[in-house]
């Protein structure tokens, strides 16, 4: 993304925050019509033109922003930098570029120096992500940007020609040395407690009076003017110019010409400047009267007319600053002002401060919003990973179902917790036979929806297998009680036909440690119930009959289903049993905070973990994992895997973990022992860094702070230098 279109998007969310703000302004004004400060009135732009001009604005919960639903929130809340906009084709890997060496006689006695991979950079820099992942958007949104330019500079040519032209005409402008308007001048200007030295100047090239000049201020008065009106109107004309001095007027002139020149594609922009520029002349007229007395608000009013008369009748209107001249509604609303003028009193003062020091945090910060990480050291503010699954907890389990439903609260003889899966709102809470390695146990199935509904449809199916085998589904349902539930039986049978071919199919699947045997007839039995709009469902019988005539038994015995059955309790009442998974202790999914908290206790430190990496890259999914060699002891690690959804062959998979195994067999040999590839060293930001690739992968390994990091690459990525910055680069995530 070049520098036009990030100037241009910033200038996009300034316009379109500052016109929410013009919108409110004008509704406290219509709300507040004759009980609003003209002071105040005035202040209140300040807001819009702080807006449109200062690009980056901080977050606040105070914001009003924060009304807005959450994807406009996004839009309005623009952060400070766009750079994650595109990728930089100047980051993509290139080969020439690194400084590669063989690892042949390495060891801790002999680092190797001077081998920066590549200068330090910081190239994603926003802590939230903006997608214009459209071709067809990011050429209208090039297109936009270039309009904007063409007019903005057509805008700002012409202002610059406009006062090369005027300052070129002053020249030759004739200053006022008559003796008595310079001592109205001085007066005005001892009054008002002014000390910069302030000219007065005609011409007949000028129409209306105004002062101009920010170093050298000078005051031009029509000659006509000069000769048309008496000594009195004279003295409110400089004390109006004199006003507008002292309110720092032509400041403000300069940042509303800037602001519009730089939104000039807004027509609320355009509205926005003449409203302000209007309250600025009533806010003068406000300024002057308090300095006259009261018997002199008639002769200024009537100066005002008479002026305004004298333009619009006898001199056609210029391209120069004509405070005088005006349309007849906003004269009528100067006179009116004049008319029902009341000084402001000191308490009403303060509290139009508070009222604007109240308003400031509320329109000059952003909404707070739910930010992403996007492969930077700053922190995860928000974490929400994957469709919750597995758990090896049931406290994690009962985060993500909305109904109260009770288990076992008894320590089963014969029966040990394994784990919980969620599908589809229906909980899977399975127990293992206690001592014994196999498949042999039960489930206990619970949910809110009812568990009979698609059987008692649908009792009878048929349908093929993975290998062509036709598979014959029958459900039967009686009244069955056990202890004192009554529910229902179900038995269901599964019959397959198998042909030759289908069982080839399933014999190449073999392996020396698993081999698939063909099923002949499949029953099982489940006892269903319902209690308080909660289903239940436990399946106590399993028998298997394999295509060569074994067959394989398991039951739950009627004693252990009176237990099970007797000792139901709600989740939160529970007492004898803490559904913490012995089997599953060191295997965790990671779906949010809570995960990750528990993830650092199995892994033994804080782990990395980005949101969002340079390309598009976002997790989805990770775990905790205990994986073996056979010559070391198991180990504990963190998988994240992630993927890009431009590109699904494009994969990266982090694993971070206390082990130093593998490193170190990689720092004495040179060599991996799981892809059997000679290893090569790099040096990213001072750390050093195996690479090595394998049939369709390329790995990276390195150990900071005693942890060992590895990046795998699945599929070709033009920006793994980006990914692999950002992964060294990045601080572990804080909760």
């Amino acid at each position: 993304m070049d520098l036009l279109e990030i100037v241009f998007l910033w200038i996009l969310y300034a316009s379109l925050t500052a016109t929410l703000i013009t919108l409110m302004i004008l509704f406290i004004k219509k709300l507040m019509k004759n009980h609003l400060d003209l002071k105040f009135r005035h202040g209140l732009w300040l807001l819009v033109i702080l807006r449109l001009l200062i690009p980056f604005n901080p977050e606040s919960p105070l914001s009003f922003l924060n009304l807005l639903p959450e994807t406009p929130k996004h839009i309005m809340a623009y952060h400070n930098s766009i750079d994650s906009f595109y990728t930089l084709e100047s980051d993509v890997l290139d080969s020439s570029q690194i400084n590669i060496i063989k690892k042949e006689k390495i060891s801790p006695l002999n680092p190797i120096k001077n081998q920066d991979l590549y200068k330090k950079e910081k190239v994603i820099k926003d802590k939230r992500i903006i997608p214009l992942e459209n071709p067809s958007l990011r050429r209208i949104f090039k297109i936009s940007s270039y309009i904007w330019f063409f007019g903005f500079s057509f805008i700002f040519l012409f202002l610059i020609r406009t006062s090369l032209v005027f300052h070129n005409k002053v020249r030759s402008f004739d200053e006022i040395n008559d003796p008595n308007i310079i001592q109205t001048l001085y007066i005005l200007k001892e009054k008002l407690r002014i000390n910069k030295n302030i000219s007065l100047y005609y011409a007949d090239t000028i129409k209306s009076p105004f002062i101009s000049g920010f170093i050298n201020p000078k005051i031009y008065i029509p000659k006509d003017i000069l000769s048309m009106v008496q000594p009195r109107d004279l003295y409110y004309i400089l004390l109006h110019e004199l006003i507008h001095y002292k309110r720092k007027d032509l400041f403000y002139n300069l940042v509303e010409t800037i602001a519009f020149t730089l939104h000039w594609f807004n027509p609320i922009v355009w509205f926005a400047v003449k409203e302000m520029r209007l309250d600025r002349e009533l806010s003068c007229d406000y300024g002057v009267l308090e300095i006259l007395e009261e018997h002199e608000g008639t002769e200024y009013g009537l100066t005002i007319l008479k002026l305004s008369s004298i333009i619009s009748s006898h001199i056609s209107k210029k391209m120069f600053p004509s405070y005088f001249y005006e349309s007849k509604t906003q004269i009528e609303r100067r006179i009116m002002m004049i008319k029902t003028f009341k000084r402001s009193s000191y308490k009403m003062s303060i509290l139009v401060l508070i009222f604007f020091l109240f308003l400031s945090p509320l329109t000059l910060t952003n909404a707070q919003v739910s930010i992403s990480d996007n492969g930077t050291n700053s922190q995860i503010k928000e974490l929400s990973l994957g469709t919750p699954a597995h758990f090896n907890t049931l406290d994690r389990a009962t985060d993500f179902v909305d109904f109260d439903f009770k288990v076992p609260d008894r320590e089963l003889k014969n029966y040990i917790f394994d784990s919980i899966n969620l599908y589809d709102g229906v909980l899977s809470i399975k127990f293992h036979v206690k001592n014994i390695v196999d498949t042999s146990g039960f489930t206990l199935m619970i949910s809110n929806k009812d568990l009979l509904r698609d059987i008692r449809k649908n009792p009878y199916k048929t349908y093929t297998g993975m290998t062509g085998e036709k598979i014959t589904k029958n459900s039967t349902l009686e009244p069955l009680t056990m202890g004192n539930i009554h529910g229902i039986n179900m038995t269901t049978t599964f019959h397959y036909d198998w042909t030759e071919q289908g069982i080839r199919e399933l014999k190449k699947n073999n392996t020396k440690d698993r081999k698939r045997i063909p099923i002949l007839e499949h029953i099982r039995k489940d006892f269903v119930w319902e209690e308080d709009g909660i289903w239940y469902s436990l399946d106590y019988y399993d028998k298997n009959t394999s295509y060569y005539g074994d067959t394989h038994e398991s039951k739950v015995s009627k004693e252990d289903m009176e237990m099970i059955l007797s000792s139901l309790e709600y989740t939160k009442d529970l007492k004898n049993m803490d559904y913490i998974s012995k089997s599953w202790e060191n295997h965790l999914y990671i779906y949010g905070h809570k995960d990750l908290k528990k993830a650092e206790k199995i892994i033994g430190f804080v782990p990395k973990f980005p949101l969002q990496l340079p390309g598009g890259f976002t997790p989805i999914s990770s775990s905790t994992g205990c994986p073996t060699y056979m010559d070391t002891e198991p180990w504990t690690q963190l998988i994240t895997n992630f993927e890009n959804k431009k590109n699904p062959d494009s994969k990266i998979t982090f694993v971070q973990t206390q082990s130093t195994h593998r490193y170190d067999f990689l720092e004495k040999n040179a060599y991996d022992r799981e892809t059997e590839t000679q290893a090569h060293i790099i040096t990213l930001d001072n750390t050093n860094i195996f690479t090595f690739e394998g049939k369709d992968r390329h790995f990276y390994i390195w150990k900071k702070d005693h942890i060992v990091y590895t990046a795998e690459f699945i599929g070709k990525s033009q920006i793994e230098k980006n990914i692999l910055r950002a992964l060294v680069d990045k601080d572990p995530y804080s909760h």
